[in-house]
């Protein structure tokens, strides 16, 4: 039902039968092979979830208050501010993060840009694309966290950065960082480093 190739059976002898409305199978609890029966026979039942980066995590107590959420790589809460409606220019982006006591978002890893992007861009609806807070003041020769955290992940989007000083901000869209005027609007995504 999910689409997958059967890639794997395990009948009991006998089995798969022909029986009329023995159009599903269930596992035998003794020795484990498969069964046919009918499908409104009520069978307990077990889902299965794919795991995923992007889960929010069901830590007990919670770290994170508001609309922020907590991810446990980094042991870091990230909220979403102006997703839909006109977004604000970087500096404003900062200012308000500053203001939770964070910063625009810095990324280290894959995972946590994709975390970033499923909670700023869900399922591809938001229509603007957040700030982060990778930046440059020397004219696009360096770039800088604004949260003064090393650069040890840069992935740029196809084409990415343009080669023009005057766009020294950083947004990040699916395809990654791409570099940007600072006085346009986008989403803001602000992260707080929590401490131990």
């Amino acid at each position: 039902m999910d689409g997958t190739v059967t890639d794997f059976i395990d009948w009991q002898n006998g089995e798969p039968s022909n029986w009329t409305n023995a159009n599903c199978a269930s596992l035998s609890l003794k020795d484990g092979h498969w069964k046919t029966n009918n499908c409104l026979n009520p069978k307990p039942f077990v889902c299965s979830v794919e795991k995923s980066i992007y889960d929010r995590t069901t830590t007990p107590a919670p770290k994170c208050s508001g609309n922020f959420t907590y991810f446990e790589q980094t042991n870091s809460c990230y909220g979403l501010f102006y997703q839909y409606w006109g977004g604000r220019t970087w500096s404003f982006g900062e200012e308000l993060c500053q203001s939770f006591n964070g910063h625009l978002t810095s990324i280290h890893s894959y995972e946590e840009m994709q975390f970033v992007l499923h909670i700023a861009i869900p399922n591809d609806l938001a229509n603007v694309y957040p700030w982060t807070g990778l930046y440059s003041a020397d004219q696009n020769e360096s770039w800088k966290w604004s949260d003064g955290t090393k650069v040890d992940y840069i992935r740029w989007a196809p084409a990415e950065p343009i080669d023009d000083n005057t766009r020294s901000c950083v947004y990040l869209s699916s395809g990654g960082y791409n570099n940007y005027l600072c006085d346009k609007t986008s989403s803001i995504v602000c992260k707080i480093q929590l401490h131990n």
